[in-house]
């Protein structure tokens, strides 16, 4: 059986935490991610959201942050640049 995309993050998040200093960044991202998409359920009456609509909110979330990154490479901060690649990263392995 294949795991939903909420379970597959809960199991990215373990990981992550476990990974302590090199699992930083994927379980901010992921940690994230679930807060966006509880938010989400909760704006829409306490649903519990499906497969679909959790893509829709990753889907909102990736493209924030290719708009962030526009902006913060025409301001020339390079390291914030990278860094925001980075989650990008960790949020399109679930897409």
């Amino acid at each position: 059986m294949e795991l939903s995309i909420k379970e597959q993050l809960m199991a990215d998040m373990k990981t992550a935490m476990k990974a302590k200093e090199e699992g930083r960044l994927a379980l901010g991202v992921i940690r994230m991610a679930r807060a966006h998409i509880r938010q989400a359920e909760i704006d829409d009456g306490h649903a519990d959201f499906d497969d679909d609509q959790v893509l829709a909110v990753l889907r909102k979330e990736v493209k924030q942050r290719k708009e962030t990154l526009a902006e913060i490479k025409d301001s020339g901060r390079d390291d914030l640049v990278e860094e925001t690649q980075k989650e990008n990263a960790v949020l399109e392995k679930y897409l």
